[in-house]
C-alpha cells in the first residue's frame, strides 16, 4: 500500500478533498499541516554513521515513519511557536522549526518517491520567462513579451505592438488601500495613458504581452501522463482579458474539452520540460484556430472546474494518480460533490 504524505493546510480545500478521496480508495494519507509544529507535532529525524535517515511524524496523535511514496507538497503553512512560549523566543523558535522541516522534507523521500512537486524544480517552474522558452522549445506559439522596467522600452514595445498590451505581475498579490478596498494585480490591458509615468514604469518591473485575439480558452491540467482539460468559454459574455477574476461571469462558462493527441503530448512535454509531474496551463485559442500559451502553475487550482462541470473528474483523478491507482471511476464514489456531501466537508466548511 502506498504511503503518501501531503503537505499542507489542514483547511484547504484542495487537501481535504484528496485526502478524504485517497481514504475512499482505501488508502491513509498524512496531512502534515506545518502550522501545527512544534506545538501540536514532534518530528524525529535520524541519519545513522552509515548516512541512512530515519524519519518520524506525530501529527494529530498517530505516528508515521517515511519515507513516502508519494509527497504532495501542496502549500506549506509556517510553523507557530507554542502557546505559553516566551514572547522574546517566539521568532527564534518559529525560525528554527521551519529550518528544520524544509531540511527534514527531502529526507521525507526514496528515489522512487513521487513527488507533485519537487520543491526545487517547482521554484524553477515557477519563473515566467523559464516557462515561455521551455513553452516555445516544445512547440507552443508564445506571446510577444516584454519584462522589466526600462521606461523607453517599454514604449517602444508598446508602439511595436499597436498601442495595446496586456499587463501582468511576476506573483499574485493583493493588497489592501487607505479606504480598506483591495486591489487585485491581475492581467490587465494597458495603452499609453496607463504607461505615461516614468516613475511608475521604472519603479516596478512587470510583464507585458501582444494581446491576444481569442476565440475561448483552455485550462489543461497534467498529472504524470494523463491530462484532463477544460474548455473556458470567455468571451462568451463579451471581451474579457482575465476570465479568472470575472466570478460567476468567468466561471459558468467552463465545461470538458477533449484535445488532440498532439497538444496533449506538447503539455505533457512542457511540464517534463520544468521538471514537473503536475501542472495546470493556461492556453488562448485565436480566431483562426492557433493555440497560444500563457502560463503554467505548478500549484494550480483544479477541484472548481469539477465544480462547474460534473463530467470532468478532476479528483478522482488526481487522487488515482497520487494513490498509484489505475484510471478507473467504478462506482464515482470520488466525486467533488460526494465529498462535499461528507461529514469532513460540513466539519470543515459547513453545509454544502
Amino acid at each position: 500500500m502506498n504511503k503518501i504524505l501531503i503537505v499542507a493546510p489542514r483547511a484547504d480545500l484542495h487537501a481535504s478533498a484528496v485526502d478524504w478521496g485517497l481514504r475512499q480508495l482505501g488508502l491513509r494519507p498524512v496531512l502534515w499541516d506545518w502550522a501545527e509544529f512544534p506545538a501540536n507535532q514532534t518530528v524525529s529525524l535520524s541519519v545513522g554513521a552509515d548516512g541512512q535517515a530515519s524519519l518520524r511524524l506525530t501529527v494529530q496523535g498517530e505516528q508515521h515513519d517515511g519515507p513516502f511514496d508519494a509527497i504532495w507538497w501542496r502549500r506549506r503553512t509556517r510553523p507557530v511557536a507554542p502557546a505559553g512560549a516566551h514572547p522574546d523566543d517566539v521568532k527564534v523558535i518559529e525560525r528554527q522549526s521551519e529550518q528544520f522541516l524544509r531540511a527534514v522534507l527531502p529526507l521525507a523521500a526514496h528515489g522512487g518517491t513521487l513527488w507533485v512537486n519537487e520543491p526545487g524544480a517547482a521554484r524553477s517552474a515557477d519563473n515566467k520567462a523559464l516557462q515561455l522558452v521551455a513553452a516555445q522549445r516544445v512547440g507552443f506559439r508564445i506571446p510577444a513579451t516584454l519584462m522589466g522596467n526600462a521606461p523607453d522600452t517599454v514604449r517602444a514595445f508598446l508602439a511595436a505592438q499597436g498601442g495595446t498590451l496586456a499587463h501582468k505581475g511576476f506573483a499574485p498579490m493583493r493588497w489592501e488601500n487607505e479606504d480598506g478596498t483591495l486591489t487585485f494585480d491581475r492581467t490587465a490591458r494597458v495603452g499609453a495613458a496607463q504607461l505615461a509615468s516614468d516613475f511608475a514604469l521604472s519603479a516596478c518591473p512587470s510583464i507585458y504581452q501582444e494581446l491576444l485575439a481569442k476565440q475561448y480558452e483552455l485550462r489543461v491540467t497534467v498529472m504524470g501522463r494523463r491530462v484532463l482539460a477544460t474548455h473556458v468559454d470567455s468571451q462568451r459574455d463579451g471581451p474579457t482579458t482575465d476570465w479568472r477574476y470575472e466570478g460567476d461571469r468567468g466561471r459558468r462558462s467552463l465545461s470538458a474539452a477533449q484535445l488532440p493527441a498532439e497538444l496533449e503530448d506538447r503539455c505533457v512535454r512542457l511540464c517534463a520540460e520544468l521538471g514537473l509531474s503536475f501542472g495546470c496551463i493556461d492556453l488562448v485559442v485565436t480566431p483562426d484556430g492557433e493555440v497560444v500559451f500563457l502560463e503554467v502553475n505548478e500549484a494550480g487550482q483544479f477541484v472548481f472546474n469539477e465544480s462547474v462541470d460534473p463530467s470532468i473528474p478532476m479528483l478522482d483523478a488526481f487522487c488515482r494518480y497520487l494513490g498509484g491507482i489505475a484510471n478507473d471511476r467504478g462506482q464515482g464514489a470520488i466525486s467533488l460533490r460526494a465529498y462535499k456531501q461528507s461529514d469532513v466537508a460540513r466539519q470543515l466548511f459547513g453545509a454544502a
